[in-house]
């Protein structure tokens, strides 16, 4: 097989060197090596190292000098040979460094490119909740349109609610619910597609649970101002691109120290290996010491950087062959995300539901070779 240790990157956008961060997951890197023409090996805050596409990668902060790295860890600088001029008489000569092309700035769409969609329950009468309906809306704040589908979950099965298009900045009351309505605690689940009539940054399509807690739905204290109603209204965000921007700033430090903590405990609670078999469990009282004040974001972050951790370490160990990532069954979200992964940064393993005589439904075998 060659070798693309010493090739350069130069036509690439990512060099070596360059600090990155992962589209499609939390955290990132540094590039300390190219392997092939379309991935490179990137070093984590960790100190894992994880091949990754280029195209699965953003670049933070670029290696100004442009060194690359050789294998053994030294620098090796690349950049281009400087140009030789003679001066008029021709008895000199100057040497002047090639300027470095500035990169070009990608077009963004004037209308902005960030997603904020949102469920909104407003009462029509906030002082007889126990008697009252409610208004059931769909708010999109954003610049985009929005196909969409909200169903009910009937056991394994979703039965639809209701479903259509929506203009961008607009809200929609899709139904009334009544008080009992709510008893038995339906599970909602939103699916939904960005898309505009011109070129637009592309974002992924939205599969979301919300179960309906009855108990907050009779306290009026849930019900509150907010910017898209003139009513008191309990509205919950659906997706959020710029509180997810911040969310991934403000506590992917908190994540990772309570995630390194927590692999200082004794052996006998990590992840047990049998044979050719590693079981790793995400549930939240096992990646985390404590979530009193975490919200659920922040808890799917540190679970999902456990599973990408585990997965890793599981593929460069050469006894292990298959995991069991133990979700649990929940509203569906970890279990999303897992498979979200896997389908997009790791297509060639193949994986399905595990053992349910050992695991129930809250478990996923992953076939590393």
């Amino acid at each position: 097989m060659r070798d693309f240790s010493n090739v350069s990157i130069q036509s690439l956008a990512i060099k070596v060197g360059d600090k990155v961060r992962f589209l499609n997951a939390v955290g990132g890197g540094r590039v300390v090596k190219q392997l092939d023409s379309r991935t490179v090996l990137v070093e984590t805050d960790d100190g894992f190292e994880i091949p990754t596409l280029c195209s699965e990668l953003v670049v933070i902060t670029t290696n100004e000098y442009n060194f690359a790295i050789d294998n053994d860890g030294d620098k090796r600088n690349q950049s281009v040979a400087p140009k030789v001029g003679k001066s008029r008489d021709d008895s000199t000569q100057s040497v002047r460094p090639e300027s470095k092309p500035q990169p070009i700035p990608e077009p963004r769409d004037p209308d902005g490119d960030q997603v904020a969609l949102l469920l909104g329950f407003v009462p029509a009468d906030l002082q007889h909740l126990d008697t009252t309906t409610f208004g059931f809306y769909l708010i999109n704040d954003s610049p985009y349109r929005v196909l969409y589908s909200i169903s009910v979950w009937e056991g394994q099965h979703l039965t639809p609610l209701v479903s259509g298009e929506m203009l961008s900045d607009t809200k929609e009351m899709l139904q009334e619910f009544s008080a009992s309505d709510f008893a038995y605690r339906p599970t909602l689940n939103v699916q939904a597609i960005y898309l505009k009539n011109t070129a637009f940054a592309p974002h992924r399509p939205e599969y979301f649970d919300y179960e309906v807690n009855p108990l907050r739905m009779l306290k009026s204290g849930a019900f509150v101002e907010n910017d898209y109603f003139d009513e008191r209204a309990l509205v919950f965000a659906v997706a959020d691109s710029q509180r997810e921007q911040l969310l991934q700033r403000s506590t992917q430090a908190a994540i990772e120290a309570s995630i390194r903590q927590k692999d200082t405990r004794p052996a006998q609670s990590k992840p047990k290996q049998v044979s050719d078999l590693m079981e790793v469990d995400l549930h939240a009282h096992e990646v985390l010491e404590s979530v009193e004040h975490l919200s659920p974001g922040e808890i799917l972050c540190a679970q999902l950087s456990r599973f990408e951790v585990a997965l890793e370490t599981a593929l460069r160990s050469k006894n292990t062959r298959r995991v069991v990532f133990i979700h649990g069954v929940g509203n569906g979200k970890l279990k999303y995300e897992i498979t979200k992964i896997l389908d997009t940064k790791y297509p060639k393993l193949r994986r399905q539901d595990a053992s349910f005589k050992e695991y129930g439904y809250g478990a996923t075998l992953v076939y590393l070779r």
